[in-house]
């Protein structure tokens, strides 16, 4: 990777620049690596959060997971106003799972359902910090949002937040109606943690029969335990989370090695794909393919109507995002299994 030459310390309130602003700001210090340059409002949020990490030093974790709550209050735009915001309750197979569903119309049509599964290494993330993301996914794509609220490891290490998740799409799946929701046009999305969390409850369910995502939105996902992969070594010293954090979040999430290789922790493996070198993280990726489906966020979004992934930061994210839920819904559209 290619860093820039120095330019003027960063502050807080750079990270609010929209992105004409952040490419003059940036002009002659972008972060480049080979023919790829890095998103100039992703490299102003990296390099302002590596400037004030302390390294090494991972917090008590009530302490970690309060300073995503501060960071998503002091970096993300607000959430818009929707008809409704409700608090809901899903029956899990650990006890009841804490939800919540965006409304953007009081119409009495039943609108296509985003099963949102929010970021934060498995071990942070919850409602709040995801609010403003999902409120904005559901007023822009014109989708129903239900974002839910998994268990966290280490508290509950791996599978209870894949158990969760999968209970939570099933249950869309059977109650969308009584939220307002199509049942016939359900998606999955989520953001890193979350990205992993969709692609894996895709493939559950195509594994278990029953209907799969209409389509799925994985917001730059973690998708192989391995961290065997060019970009774990190009990247060690990435922005925002480097290699260290990563093996971090790792160790909270799983019980051991052995869960490295399952699929539910890393779908990349799972027989059914033909996988490319997957560049992780999000800013440099290639291209997974399934059959009948394809994901490609070379481009950040991949082809309309299926399976897509956007880049990093989730702060940003919704607008890619928003663009391939749109496409997602064809006149008529109904859910399919894959074959």
């Amino acid at each position: 990777m290619t860093q820039p030459d120095a330019h003027p310390k960063l502050e807080l309130s750079h990270t609010a620049m929209r992105e004409e602003e952040a490419l003059r700001f940036l002009d002659g210090h972008r972060i480049r690596m080979g023919s790829r340059i890095m998103d100039p409002k992703a490299q102003i949020v990296g390099e302002f959060v590596k400037s004030i990490r302390v390294p090494g030093y991972f917090p008590p974790l009530p302490e970690l997971r309060q300073q995503l709550r501060t960071m998503v209050t002091l970096m993300d735009e607000p959430a818009p106003a929707l008809p409704r915001i409700e608090d809901i309750h899903i029956p899990g197979p650990a006890g009841p799972i804490a939800a919540r569903v965006y409304a953007p119309s009081a119409g009495a049509a039943p609108l296509p359902v985003v099963t949102y599964f929010h970021g934060g290494g498995w071990v942070q993330g919850d409602l709040e910090t995801h609010h403003g993301l999902c409120a904005r996914l559901a007023k822009h794509a014109e989708v129903l949002v239900v974002a839910v609220d998994y268990r966290l490891a280490p508290e509950h290490k791996f599978p209870a937040a894949v158990d969760d998740c999968l209970a939570a799409y099933r249950w869309v799946r059977a109650h969308a109606r009584e939220v307002g929701g199509d049942a016939a046009r359900v998606a999955v999305a989520g953001d890193s943690a979350g990205g992993n969390l969709s692609a894996v409850v895709s493939q559950l369910a195509a594994s278990a029969g029953g209907p799969v995502p209409t389509c799925q939105v994985l917001i730059y996902p973690a998708v192989d335990f391995s961290l065997e992969t060019a970009s774990h070594r190009e990247l060690a010293d990435g922005h925002v989370i480097p290699r260290d954090r990563i093996m971090w979040y790792s160790e909270q999430y799983l019980r051991g090695e052995a869960d490295k290789a399952d699929l539910r922790a890393s779908p990349l493996r799972a027989p059914s794909l033909r996988s490319g070198e997957w560049r992780n993280r999000g800013s440099w990726s290639k291209s997974a393919t399934t059959r009948g489906s394809r994901c490609d966020s070379t481009n950040s979004i991949g082809p309309p109507g299926r399976t897509g992934t956007v880049r990093f930061p989730s702060s940003l994210s919704d607008q890619p995002a928003t663009a391939l839920l749109t496409t997602c819904w064809p006149s008529g559209s109904s859910s399919r299994t894959l074959q």
